[in-house]
């Protein structure tokens, strides 16, 4: 909060908003976490491995940036990761809290 209000006296709070609503776009919303989540819980509940449920919700993804984060994460898992490393692979996109659930 402090360092927010450092940034505006700097650069003004037009360029603060442009900022802000530059990051915004690009990072995934809350609701697309959980729909990914609630997908990924019906599909693998299913018997459909999670490298597969990962790429089939990733082509349905409009955001092309966190499209290019589910791939990622099953990419990780091919290559032996678990998913809670893949996760905290993009501390960016999913919290501690989530990465850790």
């Amino acid at each position: 909060m402090i360092e927010d209000l450092r940034l505006v006296a700097k650069w003004g709070p037009r360029k603060m908003e442009a900022l802000r609503n530059f990051r915004v776009e690009f990072a995934p919303s809350k609701k697309d976490i959980l729909q990914l989540t609630n997908q990924l819980a019906v599909m693998v509940r299913a018997g459909i491995s999670l490298q597969d449920s990962l790429e089939a919700i990733a082509e349905q993804q409009e955001n092309s940036r966190f499209a290019a984060v589910i791939i990622d994460l099953k990419n990780r898992i091919e290559e032996g990761m678990s998913f809670s490393q893949a996760l905290a692979e993009h501390p960016e996109v999913f919290s501690n809290l989530y990465i850790n659930m």
